[in-house]
């Protein structure tokens, strides 16, 4: 199916990209214009880009990739929303995460 580098390879962008959020989240919640959070979100968002080129050197499809990398992230995205910022996610907002897994299933 998939290679191992290509495994790795997507679960380290996913990683990435939540740190990123995590640490740009934490940044927007102390009001200051500057911080070291806000560093740390753009340096994770700048290894995103790196990592992001590496991955589409093992799909052949853009589209694909980048299908993968958004399931995943908005996956993780959500559970550290509600596990670390206690955010709350509606019924709909539930609904629309599912179709949104099934239709990146249906793109495969």
């Amino acid at each position: 199916m998939y290679s191992n580098s290509f495994i790795i390879t997507l679960i380290t962008l996913i990683i990435m990209e939540v740190l990123a959020q995590y640490f740009l989240e934490k940044h927007a919640k102390t009001g200051k214009d500057l911080s070291i959070l806000l560093i740390l979100g753009i340096i994770c968002y700048i290894l995103v880009a790196y990592i992001y080129a590496i991955f589409l050197r093992h799909e052949d499809y853009v589209s694909l990739a980048n299908s993968y990398w958004n399931i995943g992230s908005m996956i993780m995205v959500t559970l550290m929303g509600i596990l670390f910022f206690k955010e709350e996610l509606t019924t709909r907002q539930m609904s629309g995460i599912i179709l949104i897994i099934l239709a990146t299933f249906l793109l495969t």
